[in-house]
């Protein structure tokens, strides 16, 4: 799957392929708003939810800046985006 496909999808489509397909990372906790990266192949995906209220937002990139938040993930984490 593309990233451009990944985004075209809804909400509930988009976890359910970060579910199936995606590997996970690492969790941070920003304002509040807890955001899990996953590895999708050639881009990121991001799911922001919260313990209480569930998935918010489901995000998919492939910005090195986007990662500036998970700090410590390992350098062999950006080769995956060229």
């Amino acid at each position: 799957m593309t990233l451009y496909q990944f985004n075209s999808l809804d909400q509930n489509d988009k976890a359910n392929t970060v579910w199936e397909s995606g590997k996970f990372i690492k969790t941070v906790v920003h304002c509040g708003v807890y955001k899990a990266l996953y590895a999708m192949g050639d881009f990121f995906a991001e799911i922001h939810f919260s313990p209480e209220d569930g998935i918010k937002d489901v995000q998919g990139f492939k910005s090195k800046t986007r990662l500036l938040p998970y700090k410590n993930i390992g350098l062999s984490l950006l080769t995956v985006l060229n």
